[in-house]
């Protein structure tokens, strides 16, 4: 007897009718006589095989949602494109000739040539990276292509680490892990997807990087760590004299921040639900660093920095949204990953988590507000009022709408958020 899966108990989503298969494309840039695109054209999926030379590939989001795993597996089934030449090009018209080095694959394994376009790109973050959330050079690696070689052999201002960034905070970690994690086989794909769709909206891709950091921050000083544990004991000591604790076995124990080790959903879950419940704990945490004379004045400002982003609402507000969505989905994601899995049981508990993520996003708003709003109030930090105008830094004045704050964070982040979940999980299992 065939054994079911839980795809068995779904219609699958309308698959792309242009979509090839990978027996179809072209692996050397000799073998690929597809015209290049011309930059100010957007490309036509409809008409685009998969395309090895990343400056004629199409963009990741530009593929439908439920064929962009399909997407990711065969790039990273081929790996980096990275032809050898006997002679690269100079850059045309360029004070300084300067030219592509083949020794650069050997340092930088992520890097990729295009022939074509004769830039550089990233395969890591051409896979997983999100739209650039209107920062300068933020798709250099990606959609543009890097061509200024002088900056490369500059030391610790190298532009290819200066792409790479911090290891811990940079969009270029987050797109090597979740870049490692499928070429591995670890995990769920639902996982991957679930991160990568809560990423594309722009609040929460910044909130994850800046949590991550902060975790990381005070994981980084061996000292902190038991600090972290006293101030937490303080104060769920306090907490429980006042009778806002329950006292039973095993509840409210003191544990410890737990940093996101893989990409997978539950890890991600487990790192939020730590940062929440060490709140109060991490700002004293972060004030002493911020202050300890002791420290480099780098040291001082990362610290300084963290708390200002830790006491801000936007920080807060998304903190207690992300909790929310993922204690919702964190049971799906550990079931669907179960040697034996039912699939009756797991079909059943997808379309439980779809119910659950449409009430949430129904009636979720205001009991979620009145939940952040008395946090705020607890550890003092400041509420905005939600019947201003909402300013987007990134907008010119002449393109600025008459947004208010309680619609930016209602529309565009609450209901963004929770829409990319639903989208996830509505193209992988369709009723």
């Amino acid at each position: 007897m065939k054994r079911k899966t839980i795809e068995s108990f779904f219609k699958k989503a309308d698959q792309h009718p242009s979509s090839q298969e990978p027996s179809q494309v072209q692996d050397s840039p000799e073998q690929n006589e597809m015209p290049a695109q011309e930059p100010s054209q957007q490309p036509n999926i409809e008409s685009i095989t998969y395309e090895r030379d990343p400056g004629k590939r199409p963009q990741i989001d530009e593929y439908p949602p439920n064929r962009r795993d399909q997407v990711r597996r065969f790039y990273i089934s081929k790996g980096p494109f990275q032809p050898y030449m006997d002679e690269y090009p100079y850059v045309a018209n360029a004070i300084h000739r300067r030219r592509f080095q083949y020794h650069w694959f050997k340092k930088f394994p992520w890097l990729e040539f295009s022939p074509t376009s004769e830039r550089a790109y990233c395969f890591p973050c051409f896979l997983f990276s999100t739209k650039p959330q209107g920062r300068c050079g933020s798709d250099t690696f990606t959609v543009k292509g890097f061509q200024n070689w002088k900056k490369v052999n500059n030391g610790k201002d190298c532009a290819f680490l200066t792409h790479m960034g911090q290891a811990s905070t940079s969009a270029h970690y987050f797109a090597m892990l979740c870049y490692d994690n499928l070429k591995n086989s670890m995990g769920h794909p639902l996982q991957l997807a679930l991160i990568a769709a809560s990423r594309e909206v722009g609040d929460v891709h910044n909130f994850f990087q800046d949590a991550i950091f902060i975790i990381n921050i005070i994981s980084g000083y061996t000292e902190c760590k038991d600090e972290l544990l006293a101030k937490q004991a303080e104060e769920i000591s306090r907490e429980v004299d006042l009778g806002e604790l329950d006292t039973r076995r095993g509840a409210n124990q003191i544990g410890a921040l737990q940093k996101p080790e893989d990409i997978k959903w539950s890890s991600h879950y487990k790192s939020i639900h730590s940062l929440a419940k060490m709140f109060g704990a991490t700002v004293s945490v972060l004030r002493t660093l911020a202050s300890d004379r002791l420290l480099s004045y780098h040291s001082r400002g990362d610290a300084g920095g963290c708390l200002k982003k830790l006491l801000s609402f936007d920080f807060v507000f998304i903190l207690h949204l992300m909790k929310e969505i993922m204690m919702i989905t964190d049971l799906l994601c550990h079931t669907l990953q179960q040697n034996s899995l039912d699939a009756l049981n797991a079909a059943h508990l997808v379309s439980t988590t779809k119910l659950l993520l449409q009430k949430l996003r129904d009636n979720g708003w205001e009991p979620l507000m009145e939940q952040v709003t008395s946090f705020c109030l607890e550890h003092e930090v400041e509420l905005p009022n939600m019947n201003s105008m909402y300013v987007d830094l990134t907008k010119s004045r002449d393109k600025r709408d008459d947004t208010t704050m309680e619609n930016h964070y209602r529309v565009d982040i609450f209901t963004s958020a929770v829409d990319r979940q639903l989208q996830e999980l509505n193209c992988r299992y369709s009723n």
